[in-house]
């Protein structure tokens, strides 16, 4: 709606305007009855091989009210298993200990992190209870489905030490343990597709070769379990292969 106001008071203006008439229009704000949306999740509902890291994010549709996401009920069940792992506000678990949350600049992207690992070749459902988020104007969160299921990689195998032969990492997920060395004649092959997980600040020195070339749709992933991890480093004369 569009609103006129006319002024007739005489002062400095309507003086420069020859006495006249003072008007300008303005435009009522408009209120914001748009309820938020999520747009899409990582993992993604119906994931085949999602990371045994926990490593959430929600993509909300606009800036959403932080307190009010994280009084929204999580329950989390391990259908492998039938064993349920949580069933309470993201708020408590958070809080507690088992979860790290953080947004983005714009409010409108929340990040779950954990130091916990979940269970490979496992799946999982996630779903939304006491849906209480809200956008900055109010608007409760509209949610077209409140159920994620997603499926963990399946192998694992844990690696440290010394690689004195040539050696192929094809196995799911890698979790480093400690220090490693390719020594000098070595070759460290490491497949698409393969996440590598480093469980602490541990190093991999490269005296001889390292291979790790991952494809468009089946890259390659070096992350961490939560701490911080230390470097990839290369010797003199050795090899390296990325891409």
């Amino acid at each position: 709606m569009v609103y006129r106001v006319i002024s007739t008071r005489c002062g400095v203006i309507s003086l420069f305007l020859l006495l006249g008439f003072l008007s300008w229009n303005f435009a009522s704000a408009q209120e914001d009855d748009v309820p938020p949306r999520i747009l899409y999740t990582n993992p993604s509902d119906g994931a085949t091989n999602a990371s045994i890291k926990i490593n959430f994010w929600i993509q909300f549709s606009e800036p959403m009210d932080q307190d009010s996401v994280l009084r929204t009920t999580v329950d989390l069940e391990d259908l492998t298993t039938g064993q349920k792992l949580a069933n309470t506000s993201l708020r408590n678990l958070v809080d507690g200990g088992f979860l790290r949350a953080s947004f983005n600049d714009a409010g409108d992207k929340l990040t779950l992190t954990s130091d916990i690992s979940l269970s490979p070749g496992h799946t999982y459902r996630i779903t939304l209870k006491n849906i209480v988020a809200t956008d900055l104007a109010g608007n409760r969160l509209s949610i077209d489905k409140t159920q994620f299921t997603f499926r963990t990689r399946g192998t694992v195998s844990e690696v440290s030490g010394i690689i004195s032969e040539s050696k192929t990492w094809s196995e799911d997920v890698i979790l480093i343990k400690n220090n490693m060395l390719v020594m000098e004649g070595a070759v460290l092959t490491i497949n698409p597709g393969v996440e590598v997980i480093f469980e602490g600040s541990y190093n991999i020195v490269i005296e001889g070769k390292l291979i790790a070339n991952g494809t468009s749709d089946n890259y390659i992933i070096f992350t961490s379990s939560g701490a911080r991890w230390g470097n990839i480093k290369f010797s003199k004369g050795s090899e390296g292969s990325f891409s």
